[in-house]
C-alpha cells in the first residue's frame, strides 16, 4: 500500500492535468505484496559439464601442423632442433650411425717422407666403438730412394675412451685411441729396396672436437707410429717406421 500511494504521488507531481494517465499508471503498478511472497529462486544454466558428450572423430594427423604447432601431433614437438635431422640421427655416440670423413696428415722418419690426403667413412659398432675404413693418396720423399705416388687402403678400430659427460650421448669433446692395417702401392719401391706393394699397420691417440652442433661437424686430430713394410714377402724386407701427424673434418652422412 505504502508503495501505491509513493507512486500516486509521485505521478501526480509530474503530471497533475491529467488524471487519466494516472489512472492508467495505478493500474499498470505490479502488487508489491505478491511480488515479496513469490518464490524469486532461479535454477543455474546448466553449464558445458552437464551436457551430454559428444563423439567427435580424431583429426587427421598431419606432419606439417605438429612441426607448426609444438601441441598437435601424438607426441609434443620441440619448438627448435638443436641440429639438423639427419645430424641427429647419425651423430657421435649413436650406435649403428654412419660418419665420412677428409684427412691430411704428414709423416717422416728424418731421411724419408710422406703425404698424405684421403677420405674415410666410420661406423659406430657401439656407444664409443667405430671401425674406420680409408682410402689414402700418399706421396713419398725418400733419400735413397725414388720419389713416388702411391696408393694406400686402410681399415682400423677405433676407441673413445673419454668423453665430454656433460652433453649426454651427444659429447662436444673426446680422447680416443687407435689400431688399424693396411696395403700401400707405389709406383716405385718403398722403402727403397723393398717393392711396389706394401703392408702398413699403425696405431696412435688422437681426440675429437665438436665444430658446429648444427651440422654435428667434428674436427678429428692425432698421432700415430706408421709403419711400411712388404712382410718379407720379397727377399728383401728394409721396413720404415714414421711419426705421423694428422687433422681431419668428420661429419654425418
Amino acid at each position: 500500500m505504502t508503495w501505491t500511494l509513493l507512486l500516486t504521488a509521485a505521478l501526480s507531481a509530474a503530471a497533475p492535468a491529467d488524471p487519466a494517465g494516472v489512472e492508467r499508471a495505478l493500474a499498470a503498478t505490479p502488487d508489491f505484496a505478491t511480488l515479496a511472497t513469490a518464490d524469486l529462486s532461479f535454477a543455474p544454466r546448466a553449464s558445458a559439464l552437464d551436457m551430454p558428450s559428444l563423439d567427435v572423430q580424431d583429426a587427421p594427423f598431419s606432419e606439417d601442423a605438429a612441426h607448426a604447432s609444438p601441441s598437435i601431433g601424438a607426441q609434443t614437438q620441440p619448438a627448435s632442433l638443436p641440429a639438423a635431422t639427419f645430424a641427429l640421427e647419425n651423430r657421435f655416440f649413436t650406435r649403428d650411425a654412419w660418419r665420412w670423413q677428409i684427412t691430411g696428415a704428414g709423416a717422416t722418419e728424418f731421411d724419408d717422407h710422406f703425404a698424405l690426403a684421403g677420405v674415410g667413412v666410420s661406423y659406430f659398432i657401439d656407444y664409443d666403438f667405430t671401425i674406420d675404413f680409408e682410402l689414402n693418396a700418399l706421396y713419398f720423399v725418400q733419400d735413397d730412394g725414388e720419389n713416388t705416388p702411391g696408393v694406400n687402403l686402410a681399415m682400423q678400430l677405433r676407441w673413445h675412451f673419454c668423453h665430454d659427460k656433460s652433453h649426454g650421448d651427444n659429447p662436444h669433446w673426446t680422447v680416443y685411441a687407435d689400431a688399424g692395417f693396411g696395403v700401400l702401392l707405389t709406383a716405385e719401391n718403398v722403402p727403397a729396396g723393398g717393392k711396389q706393394f706394401s703392408f702398413t699397420p699403425q696405431f696412435g691417440t688422437g681426440f675429437s672436437y665438436l665444430l658446429d652442433e648444427a651440422t654435428d661437424m667434428r674436427l678429428l686430430a692425432g698421432i700415430r707410429w706408421h709403419h711400411t713394410s712388404n712382410a718379407n714377402t720379397h727377399e728383401n724386407n728394409p721396413g720404415a717406421n714414421k711419426i705421423e701427424l694428422y687433422a681431419g673434418l668428420n661429419f654425418p652422412f
